[in-house]
């Protein structure tokens, strides 16, 4: 077993080597494909994905705006049939008030 500070020369010298290794060129090539995949394809991807949503989302909000107009209307027209339900309950009410009487 060689000493403690042979060990330590050696360890030292390896981290310190400027060479390139098999696992350094594998790990710089990844570095550089990852650099290219957020730099140009991400970019590419998001603009194809911008594109599409526009194009679906143009019909669905002319969708929502010809159906929105129909349910404010019903809308109104719940409100009032809720009037209308309380004034014949009244009437009702009423009516039976005066034939008791």
């Amino acid at each position: 077993m060689a000493p403690k500070y042979e060990l330590d020369q050696l360890v030292n010298s390896i981290c310190k080597s400027t060479r390139d290794t098999d696992a350094s060129k594998i790990l710089k090539e990844i570095e550089d494909n990852n650099s290219y995949i957020t730099e140009v394809q991400l970019k590419r991807l998001l603009k194809l994905h911008d594109g599409s949503f526009r194009e679906s989302l143009t019909p669905l909000q002319k969708l929502h705006d010809k159906y929105n107009e129909i349910v404010m209307r019903q809308g109104d027209l719940q409100s009032w049939a809720e009037l209308i339900d309380r004034d014949l309950r009244v009437l009702e009410l009423t009516m039976q008030l005066a034939k008791r009487r």
